[in-house]
């Protein structure tokens, strides 16, 4: 049996929000196209897209607005649950609104996990002690431990400072969150992961470069990186360099870096 599952969640369509349902389902199908042998878990709320692609599907009805805001905790804690159930070891829990432009992305990602339980990305803040929740490989049992909906709803905030928070709480017992972190975590850059959001441009241009986005070909594709594309203000250049910007984003020679 496969030990890995992707989780795509973070997402919710209201009845007036009709025009998501064409982006999700095509980042579903992106996902399963390029990792056919992969189980693909859905967790989402509101307006249920076409689900032929996936594997499972946790979709509500009725929009949680607790979950809104915090990173979905709540559904993303059920899809952890049962891929746990399904005795899968490792996963990607992301955005079901992002493709990645590869196939076969766990070998990939198996190797720049290294031997840690996460591999992490750029919305994540030593400074503020924050993990980014929207992009995140690692083990199950860990995810599992995070992902305390409960905890994370009463901390609130948002879901970055939660999700540090709550990790703060379980493994920085006997030593500082940064010492735990850099033991925990592995860091990529978003660049090198080619992690697309597909929000602002798909109804500029995505949509109408399907064929060539299954075939993981796009131009220019670090415009659409998340970050540069949703106004987040994360710009790489096209040799993945960061840009300017007056926030100073962590980047995976800053993060190993920080350990010396």
């Amino acid at each position: 049996m496969n030990r890995f599952c992707i989780i795509l969640t973070h997402y919710f369509v209201k009845k007036k929000e009709l025009e998501k349902l064409p982006m999700i389902e095509f980042s579903i199908k992106h996902f399963k196209i390029n990792n056919p042998d992969i189980y693909v878990i859905l967790a989402g709320h509101g307006v249920k897209p076409n689900t032929k692609y996936c594997d499972h599907v946790i979709w509500e009805k009725k929009i949680n607005h607790k979950d809104l805001g915090m990173g979905h905790p709540r559904l993303s804690s059920k899809a952890i649950k049962h891929a746990i159930k399904k005795n899968f070891i490792y996963c990607l829990k992301t955005t079901c609104y992002s493709i990645i432009l590869k196939n076969n992305i766990f070998s990939n990602l198996k190797k720049r996990i290294k031997n840690k339980k996460l591999l992490i990305t750029q919305e994540t803040s030593l400074k503020k002690k924050e993990i980014g929740d929207l992009f995140l490989f690692g083990r199950l049992d860990f995810l599992n431990e995070l992902f305390d909906y409960r905890k994370i709803y009463s901390i609130g905030v948002n879901g970055l400072y939660a999700l540090g928070k709550i990790f703060e709480i379980k493994f920085c017992k006997k030593s500082n969150w940064n010492e735990e972190i850099f033991k925990h975590c592995s860091f990529e850059d978003i660049f090198e992961l080619k992690w697309i959001d597909l929000r602002v441009h798909w109804h500029k241009d995505l949509k109408n470069k399907t064929n060539d986005l299954l075939k993981n070909q796009l131009k220019n594709f670090h415009q659409y990186l998340w970050g540069y594309a949703n106004g987040k203000k994360l710009q790489f250049s096209s040799k993945g360099k960061i840009l300017r910007s007056k926030k100073k984003w962590l980047s995976k020679v800053k993060w190993y870096h920080n350990q010396n």
